[in-house]
């Protein structure tokens, strides 16, 4: 299960996202790519036919997207919660 949502509040942006399960800089690889979207230094269309393509050796279609991390600062983790597994 993962939700992401953009919100606006006055002159900042906030990204909340819930998950049942992150990577290591998950949550700032997302931001970054999102934000290289929103720069238009990769087109939504490109992020997408990359997302799409396959994996393995010799394929090239992730290499579209620039690598990168958003900055940790700025970024908060706000709750983690625990499902009763009773």
């Amino acid at each position: 299960m993962i939700s992401a949502i953009w919100q606006q509040h006055a002159d900042e942006w906030i990204f909340e996202i819930r998950a049942d399960a992150f990577l290591y800089r998950m949550v700032r690889r997302l931001v970054f790519v999102q934000v290289a979207v929103g720069q238009a230094r990769i087109s939504a269309g490109m992020l997408l036919d990359a997302l799409d393509a396959p994996t393995g050796p010799g394929q090239v279609a992730r290499s579209q997207i620039p690598p990168g991390l958003a900055p940790a600062n700025g970024l908060t983790l706000v709750d983690v919660s625990y499902e009763d597994l009773v």
